[in-house]
């Protein structure tokens, strides 16, 4: 049987195509999987590109670009930097793996300990540990900027909550209602409870009533009056009531007894997990997280296990481990294939196509975005089909397919009772904004926006409201309004001032604000720091690529600008901002064929949407830069 291999923290299991890092599980694609394998299985030689391709796609018919690509994929996987090479390119040749290597003989040695000594499989895997700073700069994550930033920001704050009720699945399904007579099975207790229970509504404060009238029942045992907490809890939290749910929470788990049921006390903790994960506190998040997995993953697979790895995945990607969370979010999905829940694979592809979409795979975003809608289909609950249609419609955007993204959000809008989710109807509202912005058409999206800040509460200081505020100040410099784009900053300088996570998107908009007022000084000082703060926690973007090249090339600042484009956090794949830049950034050096390709590979990738730089870079590119 094939040997394992040990480097630099990692374990590569080649028999089970596993990849560990420090003993946990490392997502990576199936075929830059099987790069890796080869070139280290073949370490002690270079390895021709012509050679590597036969071996891994088992024909020689595959451009080059596409394995560069798979090289480029795998040395973000591995963290590669220049001080520390895994993989040395050989010129005119190929490629040769180059970090020191141990070969593991035996098939059946253990992962190396994960924390806690959880069990190895994938989806018991803890999350890797992080600095207090980068927690805190962690919780800034869905403050995203661009249109793929800071448009992007607004659809990303703005869908958040959505995201993080979906990833627990009680906004989309009624309770499971205890049997008359159901045991938990690792205790051998009878939970006796009425036989009539509420058949509990899709609303939730419908369904927070009938679960209250079935509380009220003084028969009720014990464990089966746990049970209907719980539920409650759950329902609490589809409407926003953190301190409710924590109150039914502590109920359920001082019932005599409660103790000897692990189901029910692993749902109390995935429901504290997502308190926390609502109240900003990702490290108590994690601890609650990891001890609903130990128990859970005593039980074997359930709807309510692949819950809590949907919501792992999603608190993983809102911290900037997007492929951390990729793997955990591929853990549930394999569970709730396993469970045949169509409806929580549905949910589960929806976080997974938002997620590709913040690493700029924007194809394979739209991709599984029509796989969620295709599960969602036949589905009765309407949130759950709306909750994928926003999700093709934010991938359609991304692709440039404005057309197919309209036509999704009307869609979701026919569907009936859209007003009975906050979440959604606001999530939607922004978009219409967002499809209009990334057509050119500002003055549309600026309507779209006012009216999603209208549902609102007053003087809400959110992520939604933030990334609104963003997106306005950007939609409002571009029609020239700038006092419209002042008194949106002055907004955003107030909720930073109040709360520190804030600060991130009044930062870049006030690197806009500078911009435009033709202070290119203090513009680059405040790109600066919001590149820093973005690539702390993973939501670079191309849009922020594009206006921070704008100030740099007008103040001649190539060198660093020729380090934005190598910055191995940015997402590059198939971006058409990217593409841009270069073109301009090659412009500015003379090399006016590498900046005509690279043009019409943007004009390419741009689609239906429209952006100033592709102006900016048309003229550059033809060559009046003289």
């Amino acid at each position: 049987m094939p040997p394992h291999y040990r480097f630099a923290g990692f374990e590569l299991r080649v028999p089970t195509r596993e990849l560990f890092l420090d003993g946990m599980p490392a997502a990576i694609e199936p075929k830059v999987f099987d790069v890796l394998s080869y070139l280290v299985e073949h370490r002690d030689r270079a390895v021709g590109r012509d050679e590597l391709i036969a071996a891994v796609w088992g024909r020689v018919d595959v451009a080059d670009a596409t394995l560069q690509q798979s090289i480029s994929r795998l040395r973000r996987v591995l963290r590669e930097t220049n001080g520390a090479p895994f993989v040395r390119t050989v010129p005119r040749h190929g490629y040769q793996w180059v970090a020191t290597t141990e070969r593991v003989t035996d098939a059946a040695l253990a992962p190396p300990p994960a924390q806690e000594a959880q069990p190895p499989d994938p989806p018991g895997a803890a999350p890797e540990p992080r600095s207090p700073a980068s927690r805190r700069r962690g919780r800034r994550f869905w403050l995203s900027l661009g249109l793929a930033g800071v448009l992007g920001l607004a659809l990303a704050a703005a869908l958040r909550p959505m995201l993080q009720t979906s990833a627990g699945g009680e906004s989309n399904r009624p309770p499971a209602m205890p049997t008359p007579a159901s045991a938990d099975p690792a205790s051998g207790i009878t939970a006796v409870v009425p036989t009539t229970q509420p058949a509990c509504g899709r609303a939730p404060r419908d369904c927070l009533a009938q679960l209250t009238t079935a509380l009220s029942d003084t028969t009720l045992r014990p464990e089966g009056r746990a049970q209907l907490l719980l539920q409650r809890a759950a329902q609490h939290l589809r409407v926003a009531d953190p301190t409710a749910a924590a109150a039914d929470i502590d109920s359920a788990q001082a019932m005599p007894d409660i103790t000897r049921l692990p189901g029910l006390n692993a749902r109390a903790l995935y429901l504290r997990h997502r308190i926390a994960l609502a109240s900003g506190t990702p490290e108590e998040a994690s601890a609650f997280g990891q001890r609903a997995l130990a128990l859970y993953r005593g039980q074997g697979n359930s709807d309510d296990h692949a819950e809590l790895l949907h919501s792992l995945g999603t608190a993983a990607g809102r911290q900037g481990a997007l492929e951390r969370s990729l793997a955990w979010l591929d853990a549930a999905l394999q569970m709730y294939t396993l469970t045949r829940n169509d409806e929580g694979a549905s949910r589960v592809l929806a976080t997974t196509a938002y997620t590709l979409s913040q690493l700029g795979r924007f194809a394979d975003s739209l991709a599984t975005a029509r796989l969620a809608q295709a599960r969602a289909t036949a589905q009765t609950s309407v949130d759950v089909r709306r909750e994928a249609m926003i999700a093709l419609a934010w991938a359609s955007i991304q692709n440039g397919r404005l057309g197919d993204a309209r036509e999704a959000v009307h869609n979701a809008l026919a569907l009936p009772a859209a007003e009975e989710n906050p979440q959604q109807a606001l999530s939607l509202r922004s978009l219409l904004g967002f499809i209009d912005a990334a057509g050119g058409r500002f003055r549309e999206a600026l309507s779209a926006w006012d009216d999603a800040l209208a549902h609102t509460p007053e003087g809400s200081r959110s992520a939604s409201v933030a990334g609104l505020r963003l997106a306005i100040v950007y939609a409002a410099l571009n029609v020239g309004d700038r006092e419209r784009a002042r008194s949106q900053f002055r907004e955003l300088e107030a909720m930073a001032t109040a709360a520190a996570e804030f600060r991130p998107p009044a930062v870049h908009a006030a690197a806009l604000m500078a911009a435009a007022e033709g202070d290119d000084v203090r513009a680059a000082q405040y790109f600066a720091e919001a590149w820093a703060a973005a690539r702390a926690s993973g939501s670079l973007n191309q849009q922020m690529l594009a206006d921070y090249a704008d100030v740099l090339l007008r103040r001649g600042e190539l060198d660093t600008l020729e380090t934005l484009l190598g910055e191995p956090a940015l997402p590059v794949s198939e971006g058409h901002l990217y593409q841009l830049v270069q073109a301009r950034y090659l412009a500015h050096r003379g090399r006016h064929d590498d900046a005509q390709a690279a043009f019409a590979r943007a004009r390419t990738l741009a689609g239906e949407r429209y952006s100033r730089w592709l102006d900016v870079a048309r003229r550059e590119v033809a060559g009046t830069l003289q």
